[in-house]
């Protein structure tokens, strides 16, 4: 009776991821894989194709685009997603869909999504999750749509080369979401064929926020700490994006350490 029950249970628990996933289509109708939405439910197949939607909230609740834009080290960019890329492809994942190409401006409400208000710092940090992800072993495909920005892309296209993409809005693209598949367009191999075992994503995590302690503003009758707000006065301020860092972010404010990251808005 209990390994009756426990069957049971365990074919719930796949159904319900199996039903997180999205299904990966060829134009032929016929699937070829999964893409998962969510780092947790990942449930691969070895016989068949495993994508992954970035998600970086799966890897830490705090961590955002705009915090990765502000950092002036692009080599620990691309160092922290070699290491994220490392832990998906212990999960079997073949490739992973990620990147906002949209730049930041003053109107945006979740700020937090952009990467930054100049193209060439989104394509500079886009890059290095490209370069990071393929040093993994798991091939980058890139998100875009119709507020992409055209510079964006071209700047990453002289960096790269060519980049595959992925799109829920422009059919012009290699992955395109319809309804509720994903339709692979083109007949890509998507599976690399190496992989990197050592990975040192917590230290790289903390070295992320300790490295984007923003100083903006130089009015010093009010110094204002902002946790995860951005400065548009003339205020001194100092914005952080990690409690982990907000002790480092106290003394930038009274001077007594430097900022590390960029103004990126």
């Amino acid at each position: 009776m209990l390994l009756k029950k426990f069957l049971i249970m365990v074919f719930i628990l796949i159904n319900i991821f199996s039903f997180s996933a999205i299904d990966l289509i060829n134009t032929e109708n016929r699937i070829i894989g999964k893409v998962y939405e969510s780092y947790e439910e990942i449930i691969p197949k070895n016989d068949s194709l495993n994508g992954y939607i970035l998600n970086l909230n799966d890897f830490d609740e705090e961590l955002c685009y705009l915090c990765l834009g502000t950092i002036r080290n692009y080599s620990l960019i691309e160092s922290f997603f070699k290491d994220i890329g490392v832990l998906l492809k212990q999960k079997k994942i073949d490739f992973v869909i990620f990147g906002n190409l949209e730049p930041l401006n003053d109107s945006k409400e979740d700020k937090l999504k952009y990467i930054a208000k100049s193209p060439y710092i989104i394509s500079e940090i886009t890059y290095r999750m490209i370069r990071g992800f393929e040093t993994a072993g798991v091939y980058p495909i890139l998100k875009v749509d119709s507020k992409s920005g055209d510079n964006v892309i071209q700047s990453i296209l002289s960096k790269s080369g060519s980049f595959l993409s992925y799109s829920n809005e422009i059919s012009d693209v290699d992955f395109f979401k319809r309804d509720s598949k994903i339709v692979l367009l083109k007949n890509y191999n998507l599976k690399l064929n190496w992989e990197v075992k050592e990975e040192n994503f917590d230290d790289n995590l903390i070295k992320i926020y300790e490295n984007s302690v923003v100083l903006s503003g130089f009015r010093k009758d009010q110094s204002i700490l902002l946790y995860r707000e951005l400065n548009y006065s003339n205020d001194r301020a100092v914005t952080y994006f990690s409690e982990k860092v907000s002790d480092y972010a106290e003394e930038v404010l009274n001077g007594t350490k430097q900022p590390t990251g960029n103004k990126n808005w």
